[in-house]
């Protein structure tokens, strides 16, 4: 219980309070340029991107959204080197959003290192995840396995691995299941009933008018990320630790360190 209630005061502190308004931020920076490297990526790939899309549609406005997938699914990219600077473009802005994450949890774990090379780490992080996404939609696509399952299962997974990505210390693999279950299961449960319950017992539409949409999006992104940030902090109590504390991938951090120490003295 002490464990618990510790979970509750972390989540509602003012930092807590803080990161899930930047983390909201994030994901809505990067909600459209992650869409455009779906849509670039599996317009033409082996499963139909209409899945995603209709997954999409239960946590965010279709009015809203479709009319930019119509123009990406529109778009026609004249050369091989577009489409690369795009999605390069595209990541980078979308991996902000882990970048947003591994800044609390370097501050949780008292872990110093310079920013910088946390950004560099974030984008190889959603490089990675993209491509978690896609080793996903080959195995759901040759195994024919039941894509409501498939896709329970494969949240699990990317949140599992999420919260030990951004754990700087090296842990057990029991570290990241208690979070993973609790922003699977908030997850699926907001995708069951949030549009109907929004449309069915609130007034955002006579409030707000035309811009009810987006106010409806905002609302959405900000309850998964607060979801999110609770499974991020039971990882945090409940996780376990090594007997001593090991950081992990250290030579990337040091190289990191020599090489920008050596560019800062060659500047001078």
């Amino acid at each position: 219980m002490k464990k618990f209630m510790q979970v509750i005061r972390m989540y509602l502190s003012l930092e807590g309070s803080l990161f899930r308004y930047s983390l909201s931020f994030c994901l809505l920076l990067a909600l459209l340029p992650t869409l455009i490297i779906a849509i670039l990526l599996f317009q033409n790939f082996i499963f139909d991107f209409q899945d995603l899309l209709s997954v999409l549609y239960h946590f965010l406005p279709e009015d809203l959204l479709q009319p930019f997938v119509n123009y990406i699914m529109d778009k026609n990219f004249s050369s091989i080197i577009s489409i690369i600077v795009s999605l390069v473009a595209a990541i980078y802005i979308a991996s902000k959003s882990f970048y947003s994450f591994m800044m609390i949890s370097a501050a949780h774990e008292e872990f110093e290192t310079r920013n910088i090379l946390l950004r560099i780490k974030s984008f190889m992080m959603f490089v990675f995840f993209l491509g978690g996404i896609i080793g996903t939609g080959v195995i759901i696509h040759f195994f024919q396995i039941d894509p409501y399952l498939s896709y329970s299962v494969g949240l699990m997974g990317v949140f599992y691995f999420l919260f030990r990505a951004l754990s700087f210390e090296k842990r057990p693999y029991s570290y990241g299941v208690v979070g993973a279950i609790f922003s699977t299961a908030g997850i699926v449960l907001v995708e069951w009933g949030f549009l109907t319950i929004v449309k069915t017992f609130t007034s955002y539409q006579n409030v707000y008018g035309p811009l009810a949409s987006l106010v409806v999006m905002f609302l959405s992104i900000y309850i998964v990320s607060s979801i999110i940030y609770f499974g991020y902090c039971l990882n945090q109590e409940y996780g376990t630790h090594l007997p001593e504390k090991q950081i992990k991938s250290v030579w990337f951090y040091e190289y990191g360190e020599k090489f920008l120490n050596k560019f800062k003295r060659k500047k001078k």
